[in-house]
């Protein structure tokens, strides 16, 4: 791919000369976005900084803010795109999707591995090839993995580059265990087009071509010729913009306002009150309620409700849920307890039978309030 991308660059050096001395300010950001670097290329200044410039390829890339949204409309790697915040970060096996990126919604065999930051404390990392291989796909039968990020830019990533940093291209969480994904380049440089910062999309090439990104154009392109617009192979109708619902870590189903048969509806269906019966659309995608043995919901990055197999068995035939107003398929589950209703926004439903419940998801602590106590994404600091 040409380009060795460096771990470590200054994105700005401001020289300002008055009275005949020489004032340097400097604002340092780590590669890619890492705040790992921020420590330690702060030990440089100023002596270095004078001099020091950003890779000519990777830094104008790297260091762009990361501002557009990924989805059917993302990965054309040419560096353009709108100003809208970050969707979820779609992961897709030859245009198709499998999964979404985000902490509680990573396939339940990923392990985290242990990162020392500057400041001695320890965080969590995880690593692209193990993720990968955990959706189902071992890198021996990948073509290729491309990451969008900020302003569609997309990094190319061979099998070979995937295999040789196997333990060293990894990606974390803006929140540690929440928010953004984004990813840590290996600080022994790799060889790749651009790289990004946070990930807003990841196409994995299995059985397709990959397309390929054109130096000239910089521009993403079809093995057609044509220059990509959107994620390659996608449809738009496939984007999984509702709730999404896995079972054993496999995505089973995606929500849809105008694909829910009239089959589901809940025995206490009402115009006025329309609801759908959760046993019975998990039923209609696949999933065998009589095989669930713990539902967790999930709304973003916090678990609003945990249901093991007798609390499931009790509710299953009363769970219902309704769709949120405005939205093309988010969900909100309906419980009753006590005599009580109890209403929960849902981005993701998590459902067990024969696979484990990883620990990040049996011991997270339930949060019926979900993301009304949320906080804005933030870069650990220092690292």
């Amino acid at each position: 791919m040409g380009t060795k991308a460096s771990r470590t660059y200054i994105s700005l050096a401001v020289i300002a000369l008055s009275a005949g001395s020489v004032s340097i300010q400097a604002a340092f950001l780590g590669g890619c976005g890492d705040p790992s670097t921020s420590q330690e290329v702060a030990s440089a200044a100023p002596s270095a900084l004078a001099t020091a410039q950003a890779p000519p390829s990777v830094g104008a890339s790297a260091s762009a803010p990361a501002t557009a949204s990924a989805g059917p409309g993302a990965g054309r790697g040419d560096g353009s795109g709108g100003g809208k915040r970050f969707g979820d970060a779609v992961a897709y096996v030859d245009g198709r999707p499998v999964a979404v990126l985000r902490f509680f919604e990573m396939p339940p065999s990923l392990r985290s591995h242990p990162h020392a930051l500057l400041d001695g404390r320890t965080v969590p990392r995880y690593r692209l090839a193990e993720y990968v291989e955990a959706l189902g796909y071992p890198l021996s039968k990948v073509k290729e993995v491309h990451l969008t990020g900020g302003r569609n830019r997309t990094s190319v990533l061979t099998r070979a580059e995937l295999e040789k940093h196997r333990s060293d291209l990894n990606f974390s969480f803006s929140r540690e265990i929440a928010g953004k994904p984004r990813v840590h380049w290996p600080a022994s440089g790799i060889e790749v087009n651009t790289t990004i910062d946070v990930i807003t999309a990841i196409a994995i090439y299995v059985d397709k071509e990959p397309p390929r990104f054109d130096p000239k154009s910089r521009k993403m392109m079809l093995p057609s010729g044509e220059a990509l617009k959107g994620v390659a192979y996608t449809k738009p109708e496939d984007a999984p913009r509702g709730t999404r619902v896995y079972f054993d870590g496999k995505l089973a189903g995606t929500v849809k306002r105008k694909h829910l048969p009239d089959s589901v509806l809940s025995p206490r269906y009402t115009p006025s009150k329309p609801r759908f019966s959760l046993e019975k659309y998990l039923a209609s995608i696949g999933v065998d309620p009589a095989r669930v043995k713990q539902l967790t919901v999930v709304e973003r990055d916090h678990v609003v409700l945990r249901l093991d197999e007798q609390a499931w068995k009790k509710a299953s035939k009363e769970a219902e849920f309704s769709l949120a107003q405005g939205s093309e398929g988010r969900i909100i589950v309906h419980t009753t307890e006590g005599g009580a209703e109890r209403s929960f926004d849902a981005t993701s439903l998590l459902a067990f039978d024969k696979s484990p419940v990883p620990e990040r998801v049996a011991s997270a602590p339930v949060e019926p309030g979900g993301s009304k106590t949320d906080q804005p994404d933030v870069t650990e600091q220092p690292e």
